[in-house]
């Protein structure tokens, strides 16, 4: 059997010199269709089907404030809600909070201008990680007078000092007040407003924590075994006794938070990209079958010589299996190109996870991918050979095509025409809802007069 196997292999790549033009056409399609379909799985993987990078991320919520006489279903909380929820919550074992800041760094060759924000000294431990280096910030440093201090991203340390770890201990002077850096954020932190080059501590006197001004946002670790219901409960009750009902809670669990839309819209790419791969499988099976019709004498002899019908499907599989499998390699380096793409597509959306066509999975996905295409376009033409009349077949090649024949051929060619622009006008369908869904998406971000802002929009659309 292996022996046969490595045999046919030889005689496909044989064909394949002897036809480079259809080789290369039937391995490009494919490849563009793999690639596609690859890029979007490599995505959905890192972003849908990895587990989120925190300990017990399933007891992990964010904490909205509601307005529902506006409409509002999540606002940032003030300051003196989360005051009251650490206060007086027993559903949940903690909470932290942070707002984006910016600021101006200075001391080296240019001023730079930096993505920041700011913490409470608990997120990290909160989300139940460590620093890649140094340390995480005290409990006396989220204090006012704490002292200054600060956590820096790998990339800003590696690009300020060389190397990630050798900026610990480093002084930097913002436009605020020198800090000294205390650790090295880890990479997975990359929550929204998160994903931040510098952390420092809030610091907060007693009059900001008092404060309604409502800028915050709130992430929660609930106790083990509380709901996201019950939590929801307790918080909209806390909330309802400070505004007498006006305003409520929303708790909402933080793989939500983080995937939000994301999961619609991969899906709904996917499915515009399996359109076009079933398009390149229609045009590859075409392929095999102009290759076998040219091929019907030569075929025709090895069955007179005792070839199986079963050897022939074998080899024309090997064959289109060679294709899929050159098609797959190809359609990698397209992924690893067009991910960035997709990546830019879905910007709104939590990056958490880097995205990796080098990872297992994604190869598992489209070795089978490939598997799979190339046995549906192998199967029309296997089928088709060996369900013939070997003595028919040979005498029909001493003379001209039959009227049967080219009538058959002709139908063929209509009916491959049909699915392909079936498929492509699907394809089309589909990515124009995708395109009128975020239109009209009604996601609001955060903040009072962002939801103003975005309830106007929405009014006069």
């Amino acid at each position: 059997m292996f022996a046969s196997l490595v045999l046919d292999l030889r005689f496909a790549w044989r064909l394949a010199v002897r036809q480079p033009g259809l080789s290369l056409a039937a391995i490009l399609t494919l490849g563009i269709g793999f690639g596609s379909t690859t890029a979007l799985y490599s995505v959905a993987d890192a972003w849908l089907l990895t587990p989120l990078p925190f300990h017990q991320p399933d007891r992990l919520t964010m904490v909205w404030e509601t307005i529902p006489s506006a409409g509002i279903d999540r606002n940032t909380p003030a300051p003196a809600a989360l005051q009251i929820w650490r206060e007086r919550s027993k559903a949940y074992q903690g909470f932290a909070a942070w707002t984006t800041a910016t600021f101006t760094l200075t001391g080296f060759e240019d001023p730079l201008r930096i993505d920041a924000a700011r913490v409470s000294g608990n997120l990290l431990s909160l989300l139940g990680l460590q620093p890649e280096a140094g340390r995480d910030f005290a409990r006396d440093e989220d204090r006012p007078g704490g002292g200054g201090t600060a956590l820096i991203s790998s990339r800003l340390s590696a690009r300020l000092f060389g190397e990630p770890g050798n900026g610990v201990g480093q002084a930097l002077r913002l436009d605020e007040g020198p800090v000294r850096i205390v650790g090295v954020l880890p990479s997975s932190v990359r929550l929204t407003g998160l994903d931040a080059d510098l952390w420092v501590p809030f610091q907060m006197d007693a009059a900001e924590q008092a404060s309604w001004n409502r800028y915050l946002w709130v992430l929660g670790r609930l106790n083990p075994g509380t709901t996201v219901e019950a939590a929801e409960r307790e918080i909209a009750s806390l909330m309802q006794e400070q505004s007498s009902g006006s305003i409520g809670a929303n708790v909402v669990d933080l793989r939500e938070q983080t995937v939000g839309t994301l999961e619609r819209d991969v899906g709904i790419l996917m499915a515009a990209t399996v359109c076009v791969l079933l398009i390149a499988c229609t045009n590859v099976a075409s392929l095999a079958l102009a290759r076998v019709s040219s091929r019907r004498a030569e075929l025709s002899v090895r069955t007179a010589l005792g070839a199986t019908r079963r050897s022939l499907a074998r080899q024309l599989i090997v064959e289109t299996l060679a294709q899929g499998t050159a098609g797959a390699a190809i359609g990698l380096l397209i992924a690893a190109w067009g991910v960035r793409g997709v990546v830019a597509l879905l910007a709104e959306s939590a990056r958490l996870n880097a995205v990796d066509v080098r990872n297992g999975s994604v190869l598992l996905f489209a070795l089978v991918a490939a598997m799979a295409a190339s046995l549906l376009c192998a199967a029309l033409p296997a089928w088709q050979w060996t369900g013939r009349d070997v003595v028919r077949t040979m005498r029909e090649e001493s003379r001209s095509a039959t009227p049967v024949r080219r009538r058959v051929m002709s139908a063929f060619v209509v009916f491959e025409v049909a699915v392909a622009l079936a498929l492509l006008v699907s394809a089309g369908l589909v990515l124009r809802s995708y395109w009128n869904i975020g239109r009209v998406d009604g996601r609001l971000s955060p903040g009072g007069a962002g939801h103003v802002r975005d309830l106007a929009i929405r009014a006069a659309s």
